[in-house]
Order: C-alpha cells, then sequence, then structure tokens
C-alpha cells in the first residue's frame, strides 16, 4: 500500500511537472506568435512600400523613356526642316550670285556702249 502512495506521489509529482512545463511552453508559444506576427506584419508593411517605389521608378522610366522617343523625333524633324532650310538657302544664294553676275554684266555693257559713245 505504501509502495502505491509513494508511485502515486510521484506520478502526481511527474504530472504536475509536466503540467507546468505545458503551462510555460504555452506562454513561450504565444509570445513567439506574437513576436513572429508582429515581425511578418513589418516585413509585409517594407514589402507594400518597396512594391509602391518600385512602381513609381518604373512608371518613372517608363515616362522619361516616352519622353526620351518624343524629343529623339522631334530633334530628327527638326534636322530635316534644318537640311530642306539649307537647300533652300543655297538656292537662294545661288540664284542671287547669278542675278549680281547678271547685273554686273549689264552694268559692264552699259559702262562700255557709255565709253564708246
Amino acid at each position: 500500500l505504501e509502495e502505491r502512495e509513494t508511485e502515486c506521489e510521484q506520478l502526481r509529482s511527474a504530472r504536475d511537472e509536466t503540467v507546468t512545463d505545458l503551462v510555460e511552453t504555452n506562454r513561450k508559444l504565444e509570445v513567439l506568435e506574437q513576436f513572429f506576427n508582429k515581425k511578418e506584419a513589418e516585413l509585409q508593411k517594407q514589402l507594400g512600400l518597396q512594391s509602391a517605389r518600385f512602381g513609381d521608378v518604373s512608371s518613372s522610366a517608363d515616362t522619361t523613356a516616352k519622353q526620351l522617343a518624343s524629343v529623339t523625333e522631334e530633334l530628327d524633324t527638326t534636322k530635316s526642316a534644318m537640311k530642306v532650310l539649307k537647300c533652300e538657302l543655297e538656292e537662294q544664294e545661288k540664284s542671287l550670285k547669278a542675278a549680281v553676275a547678271v547685273q554686273e554684266k549689264k552694268a559692264h555693257e552699259n559702262w562700255v556702249a557709255a565709253r564708246q559713245a
């Protein structure tokens, strides 16, 4: 009988120890869950911010690329307009030089005619 009582005492003691360990382990689990949930929320927030920044940068890069294409197209258009104007200017210069040569020839002929007269 004493043997059984001793055994019961030991089992009760072991049970109490196990219950204490269980309570302590559950407390640790709760603390770790809170910690990891908090950490996960922070990381999700950071990820959201970085995604938003990346979206802004990506959008900005697209806008810049479009602006670059537009400016390049405008530059090409201006270059071709400048070539056309340069050709027109060269034609006018040739025409004016020819007109000056004709006038000089007429002036020379008139001078020669005036001298002979």
